[in-house]
């Protein structure tokens, strides 16, 4: 499922993946979302327990942390 935010202002368009397991696909299709000009942020959040982190611009997030992406959104949107 994906997650469509905006800041207040308008200016800060964000999607977040949210999956069990992410796999390389979520990362193309959310690259490409940046790529296209559609959001300037994006993040994923999963459920699966052992998930390795993967290297990436992209932040990932295990649904135990969402309070750390709802406060790094947070932090975005007041620039």
């Amino acid at each position: 499922m994906d997650l469509a935010l905006s800041s207040t202002a308008g200016d800060v368009l964000t999607v977040v993946r949210c999956v069990v397991r992410i796999e390389p696909v979520d990362y193309r299709a959310l690259r490409t979302m940046l790529i296209q000009g559609d959001f300037n942020g994006a993040a994923l959040v999963y459920t699966a327990e052992e998930q390795p982190h993967r290297s990436s611009e992209i932040p990932s997030y295990p649904l135990a942390r969402i309070d750390e992406l709802a406060a790094s959104l947070l932090a975005r949107s007041a620039k």
